[in-house]
């Protein structure tokens, strides 16, 4: 057997070695995925017994002895998490623009507005909720409604009014 023979035997045994390993290693990781996915399932089990019994002991069964401090600590958490979200609502409560202005700039919003006469955003119906506009001057040329002296945008289309383009 020549030296090439040798080195060509030897070469396809590794490579059969490598493709061989390479196999096994995709197998495992499939395997490991698929057990990754029942020990989810069977922890999405372990809490739906867990919320059933404890709906059963909120309801008044009683508790199950050796589970006081597991429900005691539940409780705890659900108290924590009410408290979190209330900080929550109060935090998007401040966020919130003050009714009766535009949200994106501020400026008054009177009621039945759709558009901001400031930067022409457009407003929903309980951002139009503040005081009654100012005396009409003119009106806008794409749609006809009041429009007053330093109004950007008609109040009703959201059309772009500049300076004299307002018909009488």
């Amino acid at each position: 057997m020549s030296v090439f023979d040798r080195f060509r035997d030897l070469a396809g045994k590794r490579m059969k070695d490598v493709s061989d390993s390479a196999a096994r290693a995709v197998r495992k990781s499939t395997l490991r995925g698929q057990i990754g996915q029942r020990e989810a399932s069977l922890e999405h089990a372990y809490a739906g017994v867990g919320r059933a019994v404890f709906a059963q002991i909120e309801a008044g069964t009683p508790t199950p002895p050796g589970l006081q401090d597991q429900i005691a600590g539940i409780r705890r958490e659900l108290a924590a998490v009410a408290v979190l979200r209330a900080e929550i609502e109060t935090l998007d409560a401040l966020d919130r623009p003050a009714p009766g202005t535009c949200p994106a700039c501020g400026a008054a919003a009177p009621a039945g507005q759709r558009f901001c006469i400031r930067c022409g955003s457009a407003l929903t119906p309980t951002d139009g909720q503040g005081p009654p506009p100012p005396a009409s001057s003119g009106r806008c040329p794409a749609c006809g409604a009041d429009a007053s002296v330093g109004q950007k945008f008609c109040a009703r289309c959201g059309q772009l009014l500049i300076s004299g383009t307002m018909a009488p």
